[in-house]
This record gives structure tokens, sequence and C-alpha cells, in this order.
């Protein structure tokens, strides 16, 4: 998929899988405060320090980001 969209694209992009595991009805509120852990799947250092960084505010606890393949991720 990755390879499609940059053919395409006129920028440097990654493609990245971020699963959000969000309750019906309290997304808003999960994303604000997410639980225990964080899945980043993407085959790139760029992008997963990119994620990291985004997610960094609003990581309120030690937990962990688990990295992987996207395919894994999914």
């Amino acid at each position: 998929m990755q390879a499609e969209i940059a053919a395409r694209a006129r920028v440097e992009i990654d493609v990245v899988s971020n699963p959000e595991f969000l309750k019906e009805g309290a997304a808003i509120d999960d994303f604000l405060r997410p639980g225990t852990a964080f899945v980043i799947g993407s085959p790139s250092e760029r992008a997963r320090s990119i994620m990291a960084e985004l997610y960094a505010p609003f990581v309120r606890t030690e937990g962990p980001m688990y990295f992987m393949d996207p395919r894994s991720a999914e």
C-alpha cells in the first residue's frame, strides 16, 4: 500500500498503522486518556519517532509503546 501511495505523492511519506481500541461512545475520552499501551505499525524509524512524539503529551502513565510492522499492528 505504501508503495502505491508514494508513487503518486510529491513529498516523502510513511504509512503508519495505529489501531485504536476505543469504547463506543467514549472515543474522545479514550484518546485523551489512553490505556496502558500504544500499538504503532510502521517499517520506518522516522515514522515511529514522529508517532512517539505525537503521543507524548497524552501518555499519562509509563505504559509501553509497541512498535512493529503494520500487518502485526492490525
